[in-house]
């Protein structure tokens, strides 16, 4: 298997995953820090999530804001999003 089909395959792998793990980190009784750090290494797809999610939390969620923002400094520098993540922290720093 070359690496352009690997790619292809964790992309639709991480399709399916990340709206099972996002109920988790919304509902689930697990430790959403870990849930969340999960999410932001599927890729630039779990980074965006997590980055709308938090745009969309009301400040008094602070747990949940909390675990996106720490899951995220994990995330790949080398993705296309990584603009989306550094706006977003900046914005969360205020």
């Amino acid at each position: 298997m070359d690496s352009t089909s690997q790619t292809y395959e964790f992309e639709h792998l991480s399709g399916q995953v990340i709206p099972i793990l996002v109920r988790l980190l919304r509902d689930g009784q697990l430790n959403k820090q870990t849930v969340a750090e999960t999410i932001v290494l599927m890729g630039a797809y779990g980074e965006q999530t997590l980055v709308n999610i938090y745009g969309k939390e009301p400040d008094c969620n602070l747990k949940l804001r909390t675990c996106i923002v720490r899951a995220l400094a994990l995330s790949n520098v080398n993705n296309a999003s990584i603009d989306f993540v550094i706006e977003m922290l900046f914005k969360a720093s205020r």
